[in-house]
């Protein structure tokens, strides 16, 4: 590991509303986490209380050993993931206790669910404890794929969670704030539907 890596990580903040330390490590080499986390720092104080969580970069295989390191002082780490199948994603589900698999309403999102859930059962047959689970994301409301992506998801073997993330604008303001929507939007439905996803997944691994 690069030493600068652990040593960008600050003091964990008390995430508002969970009481959690949390570490968000974007592990896509498409950097859209990085990105944004960048865009916060240059915009907010450090001190003023905006940020809620460090983010770093780990976009390697050895995210296994190297997560144990980073995610020492914290209570949850998050991993954003690869969206296509390679060797760091087949480390990070290792590196997992729980696997959530993001699903957009289309055809193609289910296609490919395929090769990522034939990784978590291989990665199941020596980790039978790890949970998994599909999320709705970016669903359009009442529309006909919202309403069929359930049932063409009912032949994997793992649940789909009951909250679901719909297709909002306030996502977008707040990624160009540099903010999270439970900052730039907390009334709005976009923060209600985060909220919920947040409570069902502490839930699920408390289970």
């Amino acid at each position: 590991m690069a030493p600068d890596l652990l040593s960008s990580v600050p003091h964990p903040p008390l995430a508002r509303n969970f009481g959690q330390r949390v570490l968000l490590i974007d592990a896509d080499p498409q950097g859209s986490a990085i990105t944004w986390a960048a865009i916060r720092n240059q915009r907010h104080d450090n001190n003023d209380g905006d940020i809620l969580f460090p983010v770093v970069s780990l976009t390697t295989d050895a995210i296994q050993k190297e997560i144990k390191l980073l995610g020492k002082d914290f209570d949850s780490v998050i991993i954003d993931g690869p969206p296509r199948i390679n060797k760091v994603v087949a480390a990070t589900i290792m590196a997992s206790d729980m696997v959530v698999v993001p699903i957009q309403p289309s055809a193609y999102d289910i296609w490919a669910t395929e090769e990522i859930n034939e990784m978590i059962e291989m990665t199941k047959e020596t980790r039978p404890e790890l949970k998994s689970g599909f999320a709705i994301n970016l669903k359009i409301r009442n529309s006909v794929l919202g309403r069929d992506v359930h049932d063409a998801l009912e032949k994997f073997p793992r649940p789909i969670l009951k909250s679901e993330v719909c297709s909002n604008m306030a996502f977008k303001r707040s990624v160009g704030a540099g903010k999270t929507v439970l900052q730039t939007a907390p009334k709005s439905e976009a923060a209600r539907e985060i909220m919920e996803l947040a409570n069902e997944l502490l839930e699920a691994a408390d289970e």
